[in-house]
């Protein structure tokens, strides 16, 4: 017997599809995915699946490695990003987002932590629209050094979309990282996010592509000290719940 995961361009992307989908959910003994939305995906778009077959398993953290942070920030109005340089993660949003805040003078700055295919057209894009000297790209970064640029963060953002090809993020693991660090969140209302985040209780959730709402949602956040707080422990709470990997590793095992 054997079982397989579906995590998200493996399931979405209309080109790299598996033709022996159909037969793979036929026979495996099981298959676990990370969110409702996905098991919804797969039965919507593969003949085969059966619901009973799937278990939905959610992506999940060492809570005691990603602690709930002593202190709140040592950066004022930083925002954090963190992922893969390409299309679907939506940095290009957050860069115009950030401008807009700067043209209203908010004094934001900005580190995106990773690299891609992308990294040209965003370090142009951020001089182009005048804030290269407020948004840092941090490329690849070990494990310990994201743990310790979530620390540094006011905000998490990322801005996730879906891309013409149908790839886009399903729960991107960074944001429960930092749920658990007790950093506030903010990302696009797609796939499993909602899931993930609950708007307006544990962090802020826009609409994909909207760069206004974008703008305002991290301008409510970086100007709410008490806001950021609440959201920070109920994301804590929620980490604790959900996304817990002791928990969530030992039902993949059973």
């Amino acid at each position: 017997p054997f079982s397989f995961t579906a995590h998200a361009i493996d399931i979405f992307d209309h080109g790299l599809r598996d033709r022996l989908m159909t037969t793979k959910l036929a026979t495996a003994r099981f298959i676990v995915t990370v969110c409702e939305f996905n098991k919804r995906f797969i039965l919507d778009n593969y003949r085969g699946a059966s619901a009973e077959k799937i278990h939905v398993i959610n992506n999940c953290v060492d809570l005691d490695y990603f602690s709930f942070r002593a202190s709140e920030i040592s950066r004022e109005n930083h925002v954090v990003s963190v992922g893969r340089l390409a299309p679907k993660k939506g940095f290009d949003l957050l860069i115009a987002a950030c401008a807009r805040l700067r043209q209203s003078r908010v004094d934001v700055s900005c580190t995106i932590v990773g690299d891609g295919p992308e990294l040209a057209r965003l370090s142009k894009q951020a001089r182009d629209v005048g804030v290269a000297e407020h948004v840092t790209f941090a490329g690849v970064r070990s494990h310990e050094e994201v743990r310790e640029f979530l620390h540094e963060a006011t905000v998490l953002c990322l801005p996730c979309r879906r891309t013409p090809s149908g790839d886009q993020d399903a729960v991107p693991l960074v944001l429960i990282e930092a749920m658990a660090s007790g950093v506030p969140v903010i990302s696009a209302r797609i796939a499993g996010v909602p899931e993930v985040i609950d708007h307006g209780e544990n962090g802020l959730i826009v609409e994909p592509e909207d760069t206004v709402a974008l703008a305002d949602a991290l301008k409510e956040l970086l100007s709410s000290p008490e806001l950021r707080t609440r959201f920070a422990r109920a994301a804590r709470a929620k980490a604790e719940q959900r996304f817990s990997l002791k928990t969530n590793v030992g039902r993949v095992r059973d």
